[in-house]
């Protein structure tokens, strides 16, 4: 998709010399100029103004560079636990030769990875989410999930039991799996459905405060 000729007609002029275009035909492009502190907002407008238009959003699709999107970050850190969890299962089920080093990989995990990405959204996405009347339960029971994640975390952690530490990480794992659904399933399109509210401002606010948090890690 990138190395279409409609892709290269609207880049071609970016370039510091030109560029020979190779590629097929593809849909039409263009170029959104804005500051690039704004970038990933204007990208949430664009994306909106789609999804407005009736696409779906199995059709679109959001590329970044530098910092990772915050739904990329969110996936990402699913995907990085699962492998986390996995070794200290692993470790625990041969009597616990290599756990506290697996152990501790999981823990460093959840405390600069998961913990920061659940504290930005109760500061920015569940706020406004929780703006329409219909969702305030929803919100309070997702908020209920992040104390029980948070208190997992605790455990795996703490335990002194290898068995009982990789129990813990596997229902942190099963339950942050389904959290992370329902976000993108229920919560989401609660914003998006508000009028008085811009999902591109909400999931900038969600990129900053995540930003910030790498930076103090």
């Amino acid at each position: 998709m990138r190395n279409t000729r409609q892709i290269g007609e609207v880049f071609n002029p970016l370039t510091p010399m030109p560029m020979r275009l190779v590629g097929g035909d593809g849909p039409d492009a263009r170029f959104v100029e804005c500051p690039p502190g704004e970038a990933i907002a204007r990208a949430d407008d664009e994306v909106e103004a789609l999804l407005d238009r009736q696409w779906r959003p199995r059709d679109v699709a959001l590329l970044t560079t530098g910092s990772r999107y915050p739904e990329q970050v969110a996936r990402q850190q699913a995907d990085d636990n699962g492998s986390r969890v996995d070794a200290m299962l692993a470790t625990a089920a041969v009597g616990g030769e290599g756990f506290e080093e697996a152990r501790r990989r999981t823990a460093d995990f959840l405390g600069t990875e998961l913990a920061p990405h659940a504290r930005a959204e109760e500061e920015s996405l569940y706020p406004a989410a929780a703006r329409s009347g219909e969702a305030r339960l929803l919100i309070d029971g997702m908020l209920a999930e992040h104390r029980v994640i948070f208190g997992l975390a605790d455990e795996v952690a703490k335990a002194t039991d290898p068995v009982r530490a990789a129990a813990a990480a596997h229902a942190l794992q099963v339950m942050f799996q389904a959290h992370l659904a329902k976000e993108n399933d229920l919560v989401l399109p609660v914003v998006v459905a508000d009028p008085d509210t811009s999902l591109a401002e909400v999931l900038h606010g969600l990129h900053e405060m995540l930003g910030h948090a790498e930076a103090k890690v």
